[in-house]
């Protein structure tokens, strides 16, 4: 099992105005699974997936990653382990404007220290994955919003991460282009990739192995 989550809480504010976002949720994922998570705005499901990248602590619960205990790891411990295994994918692709789209995937090995020969070969791999090597030069203005987001997808593997967490990311795109979305995130699952994507898209949730619903911070279904 990849991901063993149990009874997670997570509270935004204090004392009257306090709100809760997920109320002992549990979650189990298993290595390989492509898990799509459906729900209304605001039901809790971006939470969640913060939780699961480590950028949110909860307020109570325990959550195991490949064995790991990762709500007992320090900050920095956290750091590293979110940058070797987890890749993240977002609406609106969260590209750096000034930076090319080769330098804009080659971002986080150069937080890992990985040297330039390293970075060349992954980056131009992907670049040709995703169809995307005459763009190399360019900016994200420049793109498209499908080649943008094939650019933050690039960027998300390029680590070769365990787990890709995708939230909404078909979002900003017209429904041709997200299913050409779509159809990339299942043959990255094919090759091994384990993912959990958030989605407001009942058509696309069922294109993942498995669906849940999530509302008012609980699982549904």
């Amino acid at each position: 099992m990849l991901i063993d989550m149990n009874r997670i809480d997570v509270t935004y504010g204090k004392k009257l105005g306090a709100v809760p976002a997920l109320k002992q949720v549990s979650l189990q994922v298993n290595e390989g699974e492509f898990l799509t998570i459906m729900g209304k705005s605001g039901c809790g499901k971006s939470t969640l997936l913060n939780v699961l990248g480590t950028i949110r602590e909860p307020d109570g619960g325990t959550y195991f990653f490949d064995g790991k205990d990762v709500l007992q790891m320090k900050d920095s411990e956290k750091a590293r382990f979110r940058n070797q295994n987890i890749g993240f994918v977002v609406q609106h692709f969260a590209l750096l404007g000034e930076r090319t789209i080769y330098d804009n995937i080659a971002l986080p090995l150069h937080y890992m220290r990985i040297g330039n020969r390293e970075i060349r070969v992954r980056v131009d791999s992907l670049l040709e994955k995703m169809e995307l090597t005459d763009k190399k030069h360019k900016y994200p203005y420049e793109l498209s919003g499908g080649q943008c987001q094939r650019t933050a997808i690039a960027r998300a593997l390029v680590t070769n991460p365990k787990l890709l967490l995708a939230d909404e990311p078909t979002g900003a795109l017209d429904e041709e282009t997200g299913r050409n979305v779509m159809e990339l995130l299942r043959e990255i699952n094919k090759n091994g990739t384990t993912i959990i994507m958030v989605t407001h898209d009942s058509d696309f949730a069922k294109l993942g192995s498995r669906s849940v619903t999530m509302q008012d911070g609980i699982f549904t279904g």
